[in-house]
């Protein structure tokens, strides 16, 4: 299994089209960064003094707006500004894949992706107040946001045109095959923060209304799919019929239908697969009691 494939400092990285070894000898470690950083970046006249990369540079140094600084650790750390009109962000990379890209070789796969993040340790970690993960997304904007478009932490978004029921916009995963692997959940929800009041409204939000000319949110065929592939449905049916008519009759026995309109307080508006019939009656009304 090929992460990052392998390479050799001393000779190239045919990634970046800059060789480390030149007539002049190998590349200093300081000029290497520079280099990676201009094929990151586009920006052929960056110089060595504005990167801030030059050996014996101040940890944590910090020239101007736009800095790059090398910590004491060999970490580089990038400190922008922006307030200009049109799209920026401070790394953007893309990846354009060809037909033959990776591999279908068995029992190997490859690791194909613009960016990656991959969290190793050489030892068992002992310190207790670490956030740790392959890819720490933080939102600090406290200023408040006009925009209606996607905002949060963390965006996953598939792109136009795409057309594959096999794209997630998230997908969890369990890895690897050479030992037991076991995790907490797919989705965790956590509270870090102390301050009365604080927290989420919602720890699941399926809703998002019509805006900026796009329609609301609905979904092709249900709200949620449970593991034994039962379906959660909601919308506006007040009949067996009208759920039939909503929802189709490719629902599983066992998935249940809530609906939003105002009914009779033992008879609410939930609905129950059955059958298949395939029939209006394979939908049955759940009734409850008005009392404890």
């Amino acid at each position: 299994m090929s992460l990052y494939g392998a390479f050799d400092q001393t000779k190239h990285l045919d990634e970046l089209d800059d060789a480390l070894v030149t007539q002049e000898g190998v590349l200093s470690a300081a000029t290497r960064r520079l280099r990676v950083l201009r094929n990151i970046s586009g920006e052929a006249g960056i110089t060595l003094a504005q990167l801030n990369v030059l050996s014996g540079v101040t940890p944590g140094t910090v020239a101007a707006s736009k800095a790059v600084v090398a910590d004491a650790d060999g970490a580089v750390e990038f400190a922008f500004s922006y307030a200009a009109a049109g799209s920026h962000q401070i790394v953007a990379v893309d990846l354009t894949l060809g037909a033959l890209a990776g591999t279908s070789t068995s029992g190997d796969s490859d690791f194909l992706a613009p960016i990656m993040g991959n969290l190793l340790d050489s030892a068992a970690l002992t310190r207790t107040n670490n956030y740790l993960g392959g890819l720490i997304g933080h939102y600090s904007a406290t200023s408040g946001s006009s925009t209606v478009y996607p905002e949060g932490a963390v965006l996953g978004g598939i792109g136009d045109g795409v057309s594959d029921t096999h794209v997630n916009a998230f997908t969890a995963y369990i890895d690897g095959d050479s030992a037991q692997t076991i995790a907490g959940a797919a989705f965790k929800v956590m509270h870090n923060n102390s301050t009365a009041g604080s927290g989420f409204n919602f720890g699941l939000d399926l809703f998002d209304a019509a805006h900026s000319g796009f329609n609301a949110v609905s979904f092709i065929d249900a709200d949620i799919r449970l593991n034994n592939e039962r379906r959660l449905y909601s919308g506006t049916a007040v009949t067996r019929a009208a759920v039939r008519a909503e929802v189709g009759d490719t629902a599983p026995i066992g998935s249940i239908y809530v609906g939003n309109a105002a009914v009779a307080t033992t008879k609410p508006n939930l609905y129950v697969k059955t059958a298949n019939g395939p029939a209006d009656t394979d939908w049955e009304r759940v009734v409850t009691a008005a009392t404890d």
